[in-house]
This record gives structure tokens, C-alpha cells and sequence, in this order.
């Protein structure tokens, strides 16, 4: 997925952008619960001394938190393009 696709994707559906939306916010709240769980088995593994679990865990954290930062400015984007205000402005 990229965000670009998806930002042409909420400008097509126009009114239906608001929506959407809300079920984008509800997939950066399960990410951010996601992200939540590997830094938690991030901190196990390192005090097992397990490295390479320990490594695997951070790697994917850092894989979590980009996709929440383009999952946000996709939220935001829609919200934008489904709000009222951003219509008469244009």
C-alpha cells in the first residue's frame, strides 16, 4: 500500500472520504496496539538476553511507526477531503 494510492483513492469518492476515514483511524489504533507489543517483546527479549529476538522485535517496530505515520497522514487527508470547509475552498 501506498499512501499516495490511497490519497487518490478518498479524492474519487469525494463525500464517502469522511467515513473512511474513521475506519482508518481504527486500523492506527490497532497498529499503535501492535507497536505497544513488540516494544514489550523488544524489553523480554533483552532482559533474556535473547539478541537476535531482541533485534528482530526492534526492526519491526520501526516497520510499525512508518506504517502509523502514513496511516495518520492518510486520516488526516481524508478528513480533510470529506470536511465541508475544504470543498468551498476550492
Amino acid at each position: 500500500m501506498t499512501i499516495f494510492t490511497e490519497l487518490e483513492y478518498v479524492e474519487e469518492r469525494g463525500e464517502n472520504a469522511a467515513a473512511h476515514a474513521d475506519g482508518v483511524l481504527d486500523m492506527i489504533s490497532d497498529l499503535i496496539g501492535q507497536s505497544n507489543t513488540t516494544y514489550l517483546h523488544t524489553l523480554l527479549a533483552s532482559a533474556r538476553q535473547d539478541n537476535d529476538q531482541a533485534w528482530d522485535s526492534f526492526n519491526k517496530g520501526f516497520e510499525l511507526d512508518d506504517d502509523i505515520s502514513k496511516l495518520t497522514v492518510f486520516h488526516v487527508m481524508s478528513k480533510i477531503s470529506g470536511s465541508p470547509r475544504y470543498k468551498t475552498q476550492q
